[in-house]
């Protein structure tokens, strides 16, 4: 079984990762900064998702989830939702059965 700590390498790819996709967005430092939090908390909630005995690395397995958060993060400071899941919590339905938005 895995140490429960994550290496200190994949908490910097994280945040390397985050940095760049910032700076090809053209992002203010402040944001940056944001971006690099979201990608390192991705990194800790597959860290305790990850099982090393399936023959894939940490990174592989993580990118999807870090870059995930990173491209969610940058959608909610725009006003919009990315998915399907996120424009739902958006939805709600009346008393009478109306759909209703925002």
């Amino acid at each position: 079984m895995m140490d429960c700590a994550i290496p200190q390498k994949h908490l910097s790819e994280a945040r390397d990762y985050a940095r760049a996709y910032a700076q090809r967005k053209g992002m203010q430092e402040c944001d940056s900064h944001d971006i690099q939090q979201e990608a390192t908390l991705a990194a800790f909630k597959a860290w305790g998702r990850f099982d090393d005995t399936r023959g894939v690395s940490f990174r592989t397995f993580s990118w999807q989830s870090i870059g995930g958060a990173v491209v969610r993060w940058i959608e909610q400071q725009e006003g919009r939702p990315g998915t399907a899941r996120a424009a739902a919590r958006h939805v709600r339905i009346d008393e009478q059965g109306q759909v209703q938005r925002g």
